[in-house]
């Protein structure tokens, strides 16, 4: 464990690096060039962390995504069958996983409400926040998976 740990840490180092040099187009090189509270930059250690936060947090949303898509296909032969028919369709494909991830989602991003909407006997009100992974009322099939939506 020890050795993996001190691996990806070889790896930030490596990178951030790289990215002091070679400035991207990306979170790293957005990281490498703030500065905090605008006055120092961040030292390696808080780059570090930083990353180390990014890298976690990115591991556990795509595991528990993934663990549910997996779960849904593996009690929806159906749906599954459906899945394996669009793997050779590029065009198709990508959609339908777009769709497994919404319908799946660990972190919904919060939307504001914009009319007053009664909904199961609770309602939202206008001006308020909901997090809602479901698609806008004008999609009538929203609360299903349509794997070619």
């Amino acid at each position: 464990m020890v050795s993996a740990g001190a691996e990806v840490y070889a790896y930030f180092g490596g990178l951030i690096e790289e990215r002091r040099k070679n400035p991207g187009d990306d979170i790293v090189t957005e990281l490498v060039q703030a500065r905090y509270e605008g006055d120092r930059p961040l030292a390696d250690d808080e780059l570090f962390k930083i990353l180390h936060l990014l890298m976690l947090a990115g591991l556990d949303t795509v595991t528990s995504s993934l663990s549910y898509i997996m779960l849904y296909l593996a009690e929806h032969p159906e749906k599954r069958s459906e899945f394996i028919e669009l793997m050779d369709d590029p065009a198709r494909v990508g959609p339908a996983v777009e769709e497994m991830v919404r319908f799946t989602a660990i972190v919904s991003p919060a939307r504001r409400v914009t009319e007053d909407c009664p909904y199961r006997g609770s309602s939202s009100t206008k001006g308020t926040w909901s997090c809602s992974r479901r698609l806008p009322r004008t999609e009538t099939r929203a609360c299903s998976r349509t794997l070619t939506r």
